[in-house]
């Protein structure tokens, strides 16, 4: 996948305009659509690369276009999973365990 068709794809399934994602990421919206352009695209910067990795929830490969296989994780999930790793460790295993156990039934 290109790196351009990989943003749009993580854009997209963050359900945000063009416009929404250039200013949480802090460029401006002609930028952005560059980035999302199929010719003559502008590649972003690494720090923007990191930038969007972090916000869209996913790794640096799948934005770069890499590895197309990542789950790409909404803004509650990504809390709901930093929020679990912050846990000590006692509760954290017992939440991993409650939920294994939920997963298991039908």
């Amino acid at each position: 996948m290109r790196i351009n068709k990989a943003i749009q794809k993580l854009r997209r399934a963050k359900k945000i305009t063009q416009s929404e994602a250039a200013e949480q990421l802090g460029v401006s919206l002609s930028a952005y659509q560059k980035y999302e352009r199929d010719k003559d695209s502008l590649l972003p910067s690494l720090e923007m690369v990191i930038r969007m990795a972090d916000f869209y929830g996913t790794t640096t490969d799948f934005v770069l276009g890499r590895k197309t296989d990542e789950p790409i994780l909404d803004a509650d999930m990504r809390k709901l999973i930093d929020s679990l790793l912050e846990l000590p460790e006692e509760k954290r295993n017992t939440v991993v365990s409650l939920l294994l156990t939920l997963l298991e039934k039908p």
